[in-house]
């Protein structure tokens, strides 16, 4: 009897165990498999553990549709107890180091994204496992990376799905270092270009007023001088300099885009001046939107918890709103209208804040110190600013 014929009842067999005695400890599990390896004699028998391992699993997804219509269906502790079995041969070397990546290259390609969603915890429980020995660039590290890559691809990047994407990148992190290939922009390839959104800047209209007729009827013109009530040419003056110092802000805020989308902008002399002064506006509004927010929510220096919670029962506010759980923006909104409210939330200051953060650390790669270690790495051509230092006065501020 050939080896395959004898390893798929056996591992049926192992399954149906492991079902029965769920939990199944590692250690029960690893004297299992090994009595099959010493039954069948199948140490080092790569190609056929895969060939059964990999046909099980396959028969097995086929039944997620049926396990979806069921909440309290046993299926994805069958493709988890599968998938034990996989990573215990490889730890004893049975099968191939590879091969519990490949059944679950084998999940992700043929299950739905919810189903995905609960099996990619099992990576995560046993990721210190099935790391072992990895090398980003041979073996199961190239397995890992193309299996969660393609996987990244069908996730979409708005919506409940975000978090998932979230889970897989913070895992590939973790295991693989900052400075690994695969995750590091080697060409310095930007993203899209910002879009300008400027607004123009309303200009009072010459002649707006004209058949507007002040007068003091009749009153002494020392008095009316004294009163001095706000005429309607004032009132129209002030309404037109608020819109106009809106606008002017509206543009100011977002040009600081510009130069976090195409830092190369920096080049031009007039460049970094212009930004020093936007820069300095915009903090300036933060500061104040904060400032505004504490005296509001009472977290301030004379503010207390009971102060926050008065306020946040006042407007009926659910809890997790404004917290990171229920974070999100798929891009920045830019309708001038928003602007006002945008400032006014908590996270999308910080974000504003961590993307000046950036840049500016980006910038200090410029100073003349440190400009001729940066530049003479030629894997940083692409993110060279040509014709560009920062100077010391620039560098304190």
């Amino acid at each position: 009897m050939s080896l395959l014929l004898q390893l798929r009842p056996r591992l049926s067999q192992l399954l149906v165990t492991c079902k029965a005695n769920r939990p199944v400890e590692r250690s029960h599990l690893d004297t299992l498999v090994a009595n099959i390896m010493n039954e069948t004699g199948s140490k080092k028998k790569y190609a056929e553990w895969e060939n059964v391992t990999r046909r099980e699993i396959l028969r097995l997804t086929m039944n997620e549709a049926a396990a979806l219509a069921d909440p309290n269906t046993p299926y994805y502790d069958d493709i988890v107890d599968l998938l034990d079995v996989a990573l215990t041969l490889s730890e004893l070397d049975a099968a191939d180091p590879s091969l519990p990546l490949l059944l679950l290259e084998d999940v992700f390609d043929t299950q739905t994204i919810v189903s995905c969603l609960r099996i990619f915890s099992w990576l995560e429980k046993r990721s210190d496992r099935v790391t072992v020995g990895m090398e980003p660039a041979k073996g199961k590290g190239p397995n890992l990376l193309r299996a969660l890559n393609n996987h990244l691809r069908r996730i979409s990047k708005t919506g409940s799905t975000m978090q998932f994407c979230g889970r897989i990148l913070i895992f590939l992190s973790s295991v693989f270092p900052f400075g690994e290939r695969s995750g590091v922009n080697l060409r310095g390839e930007y993203g899209l270009p910002w879009a300008s959104v400027d607004l123009p800047v309303p200009v009072a209209e010459e002649g707006a007023m004209e058949g507007v007729e002040i007068t003091t009827n009749g009153v002494d013109s020392a008095a009316a001088e004294e009163v001095k009530p706000p005429t309607e040419l004032q009132t129209i003056q002030s309404a037109d300099d608020v819109a106009k110092r809106k606008v002017e802000f509206y543009n100011t805020f977002w040009s600081i885009q510009t130069y976090v989308a195409r830092p190369q902008t920096f080049g031009s002399q007039t460049a970094l001046s212009a930004f020093k002064q936007s820069v300095e506006t915009v903090l300036g509004a933060l500061i104040e939107a904060t400032k505004k927010e504490r005296a509001l929510t009472g977290t301030g220096p004379k503010g207390g918890s009971g102060a926050k919670r008065k306020y946040a029962e006042m407007l009926d506010v659910p809890d997790d709103v404004g917290t990171e759980q229920n974070y999100f923006f798929a891009k920045y909104l830019t309708s001038p209208d928003l602007l006002e409210y945008e400032l006014a939330d908590t996270l999308f200051r910080r974000q504003v804040l961590v993307q000046l953060l950036i840049l500016l650390r980006y910038l200090l790669l410029f100073t003349p110190r440190e400009r001729s270690i940066y530049t003479g790495n030629p894997r940083n051509v692409a993110m060279h600013i040509p014709d560009f230092t920062l100077q010391s006065t620039d560098e304190t501020w």
